[in-house]
């Protein structure tokens, strides 16, 4: 790999972390090291999905500052266009967890895409979006515990309290059975309280 490329390896390498991670740095050698390692996997690929990262963060921005404006059908334009990316981003070959913080952070952008169709009074919408989201089976359990939360919100934002309680009771039985299946669970002090 000659200078220029490892420095767009670097500069990608950067870029993508603070992309993925909402502007934090890697705090610990373990992140910095797995960084590291990433970019020598993907080698040249490695720039390609940190400029993919880097738009697919661009257009989340704009639809953060369009649901700011007010303008909540430009902001649903603009999310979509990062769910549009998702398959791309999720192709390469990352690890493990990093597959699945990718997912987490996509999650989060369906619920601003329903929360964009509530603001904008587009109902109706919004619960199909949630609805038919939630029937993927790609989805990490985490995820599944994610977006029932986003679809309680909007079941309580629309006095629908029952089917909220419902939405609610699944997210507490996907985190159980997340708990159930955590390596020393059982031997966990945290558990005591639960």
């Amino acid at each position: 790999m000659n200078k220029r490329n490892l420095v767009c390896v670097l500069l990608a390498a950067a870029v993508l972390f603070v992309c993925l991670s909402a502007g934090s740095n890697p705090a610990t050698a373990e992140e910095k090291e797995a960084w590291k390692n990433l970019a020598q996997k993907l080698g040249d690929d490695f720039v390609e999905f940190g400029a993919l990262a880097q738009m697919m963060k661009a257009y989340f921005e704009l639809g953060e500052v369009a649901t700011g404006k007010g303008d909540f059908q430009k902001a649903i334009g603009y999310f979509e266009e990062v769910l549009a990316r998702e398959e791309k981003l999720l192709s390469y070959n990352v690890p493990d967890p990093m597959r699945k913080e990718i997912k987490m952070i996509l999650t989060e952008v369906y619920g601003r895409v329903a929360g964009a169709y509530v603001q904008s009074g587009d109902l109706e919408k919004a619960e199909k979006f949630l609805s038919s989201i939630l029937k993927r089976d790609d989805l990490e359990p985490q995820q599944k515990a994610k977006l029932n939360m986003h679809l309680a919100n909007f079941y309580r934002h629309t006095k629908q309290f029952d089917k909220a309680e419902g939405a609610l009771l699944k997210v507490i039985e996907i985190n159980k059975r997340i708990l159930e299946n955590t390596p020393d669970w059982d031997s966990s002090p945290i558990k005591k309280k639960y």
